[in-house]
C-alpha cells in the first residue's frame, strides 16, 4: 500500500474513534450547542467516497453529510476538513470565510457519478470542460451504495437550492445510476420546478427495466 492510502485509512479509523467519544455532537448531526464547539484539526481527506454526500457547494468548498452518523463536515477546495459536527456549525465556519470564497455564478455543470463510483471518476471531463468553457463544474458526491435514490435526490435538491442567485443556468451530466438520481430530483421538484435547468446528457442510463433472458444450455 502507498503512504497516502495508509494515511487515509488511519484518518478514517481516527474519525471512527472520535465518533464514539461522549459529548462530541448529537447522533443526528442536527443543531446543538455542543456540536457548534466541536474541535477541528485541519486534516486532509479523500473528499468523500462511499460514506459522504454533498449537501452544499460554493466554488469548490463543500458541506457533506455522513451516511451513518448523520453528522456534517466542511471541506475546502483542497479537501481539507475545516469544520465538523452540526450543519449549523459548518455553515457558521463557511460564513466566516465566505469573503474569500467567490460565489457560484453563471453556468454550472453538475456531474452525477454511477453506483459504486465517486466524483473523482469525472477527472478527464472536469479538465476538458474547464479548458473549453467558463462554466463552473460541480462533481456531485453521494454515498451511492449506502442510501436510497430518493435520499440522494433530496441531497441534490438541497445542494441546488444553495447554489445562490448568481447562477443562471444548470446543466447536467449523469452516468449510470447518477441519471436516475437526477430524474428523481426532477420528479420531486415537479410542483415547483427549477427554472434554471438547461440540458441533460445521460451516459449509460438504466432507464429501462432489466430483461430476463432464458438460455437453453442443453442445445
Amino acid at each position: 500500500m502507498n503512504k497516502p492510502f495508509i494515511k487515509a485509512l488511519w484518518l478514517t479509523w481516527l474519525g471512527g474513534v472520535l465518533l464514539t467519544l461522549p459529548g462530541c455532537f448529537a447522533a443526528s448531526g442536527e443543531g446543538g450547542s455542543e456540536a457548534s464547539s466541536t474541535p477541528n484539526w485541519n486534516l486532509a481527506t479523500m473528499g468523500g467516497k462511499q460514506f459522504w454526500t454533498d449537501v452544499h457547494h460554493r466554488s469548490g468548498w463543500r458541506i457533506q453529510r455522513h451516511f451513518g452518523t448523520g453528522h456534517f463536515r466542511l471541506l475546502d477546495a483542497k479537501n481539507h476538513r475545516r469544520a465538523w459536527g452540526s450543519l449549523q456549525a459548518c455553515e457558521e465556519t463557511l460564513g466566516a470565510d465566505i469573503a474569500s470564497i467567490p460565489p457560484n455564478r453563471g453556468t454550472v455543470l453538475i456531474l452525477a457519478h454511477g453506483l459504486g463510483r465517486s466524483s473523482s471518476s469525472w477527472g478527464p471531463m472536469v479538465k476538458h470542460v474547464k479548458e473549453e468553457t467558463d462554466w463552473q463544474v460541480i462533481p456531485f458526491t453521494y454515498a451511492s451504495t449506502r442510501k436510497s435514490i430518493h435520499n440522494h435526490a433530496c441531497a441534490l435538491s438541497q445542494l441546488i437550492q444553495g447554489l445562490g442567485p448568481e447562477v443562471t443556468t444548470i446543466h447536467w451530466v449523469g452516468h449510470s445510476m447518477g441519471n436516475i438520481v437526477i430524474r428523481r430530483y426532477m420528479e420531486l421538484s415537479r410542483a415547483n420546478p427549477e427554472q434554471r435547468i438547461g440540458r441533460f446528457v445521460m451516459i449509460g442510463p438504466p432507464n429501462q427495466e432489466p430483461r430476463t433472458v432464458n438460455i437453453d444450455l442443453t442445445q
